[in-house]
């Protein structure tokens, strides 16, 4: 049976032929508040 997999769950992902850990992470992936375009902006 194919799916989603749960948070927390790792698992191998293949990149350019080598098997890699990984683990399954809820979103957001990124701290919304430091990275992209709804970001607080530093003044220069």
């Amino acid at each position: 049976m194919w799916g989603y997999a749960k948070p927390e769950t790792e698992l191998l992902v293949d990149i350019r032929g080598k098997l890699h850990r990984a683990v399954v992470k809820k979103p957001p992936l990124y701290d919304t508040t430091k990275y992209g375009w709804s970001r607080q902006r530093q003044p220069v």
